[in-house]
């Protein structure tokens, strides 16, 4: 989880125009500007698009003190919330709670898969209706996801926003050609991001320099709204920690 994934605000398709991605890096990994929520979740994670190869070296973050036990407290009062029993709810606390504290970090990729998968056989054995089931298996799905953080900065989201005048004409007033100019200006300023400001460090701890790249990819969302729903015509270009030097 991530601070993209919350409540489908970048991958939703209700703004003013559809999200597409963007940047040399993007055609380099065969990704075209169609946006896809699957590739874009990949990319966050530093994953190849199709999500099969680790582009970059992601660590699982190390588990703070009472970390575990708000991540247990969390679980149980969303199944509470669910009017699942505890004894329901025993055998997935206690496997993913004992796996957390053999590894005293949070959960690699993998690990968070096979944990999954070995809770989706318990919960699909349990006498209980469906729904339950698919609430058990919700909360258990969180509860996973929870202690599956990892210290790898997935992006940078940089937002561009017009003034509210321009926001005002375009979206109440329905001057369409002032979206147009808005998305213009908005591929200008990631234009100049790619030709002058992109790059990667180089070297040792000891001795890193900058490298200019020249390449990135992202995806870009535009938004009519303000999250307090007043109008504000704006992008959100999501540029991932990703990019592509010269050998």
């Amino acid at each position: 989880g991530s601070y993209f994934d919350k409540d489908d605000y970048y991958s939703s398709e209700n703004g003013p125009g559809k999200p597409e991605f963007f940047g040399r890096a993007a055609a380099e990994l065969g990704v075209s500007s169609t946006f896809s929520p699957e590739i874009f979740e990949n990319l966050l994670a530093g994953l190849s698009p199709d999500g099969t190869h680790q582009l970059v070296t992601v660590k699982p973050k190390e588990l703070k003190e009472n970390e575990l036990d708000r991540a247990i407290a969390s679980f149980e009062r969303r199944t509470a919330k669910f009017g699942i029993s505890v004894d329901q709810t025993t055998f997935i606390r206690t496997s993913v709670a004992n796996a957390a504290r053999s590894h005293q970090r949070h959960f690699s990729r993998e690990e968070s898969a096979e944990l999954n998968a070995d809770v989706g056989t318990y919960i699909a054995l349990l006498a209980i209706d469906p729904e339950e089931k698919k609430n058990l298996k919700k909360a258990s799905v969180q509860f996973i996801k929870t202690l599956s953080k990892s210290g790898h900065r997935a992006a940078l989201d940089c937002t561009f926003s017009a003034p509210k005048s321009v926001s005002i004409a375009c979206l109440v007033g329905d001057k369409r050609g002032l979206l147009e100019a808005h998305k213009a200006a908005v591929d200008e300023a990631v234009a100049f991001i790619e030709d002058r400001l992109a790059g990667t460090r180089v070297g040792d701890r000891n001795a890193r320099k900058f490298a200019q790249t020249r390449n990135i990819v992202g995806a870009k969302f535009h938004h009519g709204t303000s999250r307090s729903g007043d109008p504000q015509l704006h992008t959100h270009c999501v540029v991932m920690n990703l990019t592509q030097r010269e050998v």
